[in-house]
């Protein structure tokens, strides 16, 4: 003899997110992926532009003085600066380094990949001036 029930599911609102403050940064650090698309096209567009000769040069310049482009820009670099702050705090509880039967402190692994950042900051600015 079978039963036929119907099967229980448990209802799932669409804000179950909003309570749990490891979530609402998790969907904060994934919404960054919005500014890194504008920046990739960003880039692409310059490049295109760059390649068609001077006069497309100045028109994607003239674009990036857009008052506009220079606030979503500024967004754009809040951002990232948000994405990569938590993400660097992440790569430790990803990565388990074991040098001589001894753990890397998370402390020093986060330390270690900002001062890799740094590095090739000014690595590249030293190269662009």
């Amino acid at each position: 003899m079978t039963i036929k029930r119907k099967p229980y599911i448990r209802e799932i609102k669409s804000d179950w997110w909003r309570k749990n403050n490891f979530y609402k940064l998790y969907m904060m650090r994934e919404c960054t992926s919005i500014f890194q698309i504008w920046f990739s096209f960003l880039v692409l567009y310059g490049i295109f532009m760059l390649k068609n000769g001077e006069k497309s040069w100045f028109i994607f310049i003239n674009f990036l003085n857009n008052p506009i482009v220079y606030i979503i820009n500024t967004i754009t670099l809040i951002a990232m600066l948000i994405h990569t702050i938590t993400w660097f705090n992440l790569v430790p509880k990803a990565i388990n380094i074991i040098i001589n039967d001894i753990k890397i402190s998370e402390k020093t692994i986060t330390k270690f990949f900002w001062g890799i950042t740094m590095l090739l900051a000014a690595i590249i600015l030293i190269v662009l001036l």
